[in-house]
């Protein structure tokens, strides 16, 4: 289930964040409103890339895998203010 996020606005000036592509940056800022409370989401680069990036010619597979190799952690970012007991599609059976 999507969520709705608010971007801290320290991420534009992150040395991680500004190293990644531009594709991969609205990837990442877009994987917010996929994942739980926790970070997590489905892998799934194809349901990322119909999510996130339906009308642009990229590869959602390399997306995630540039940001993936950037080691950006969603907590330092996202600071959720309640958790919800709805559990995170990575880990419902």
């Amino acid at each position: 289930m999507s969520r709705i996020r608010s971007i801290h606005p320290g991420i534009w000036t992150d040395e991680a964040f500004v190293s990644l592509s531009g594709f991969a940056r609205l990837m990442f800022i877009g994987l917010w409103n996929e994942c739980d409370d926790k970070g997590t989401f489905q892998w799934s680069p194809l349901q990322m890339k119909m999510r996130i990036l339906p009308a642009d010619n990229v590869n959602a597979a390399e997306l995630l895998s540039e940001i993936e190799h950037c080691l950006i952690a969603f907590g330092w970012h996202q600071t959720p203010s309640s958790t919800s007991s709805e559990k995170s599609p990575a880990t419902s059976s």
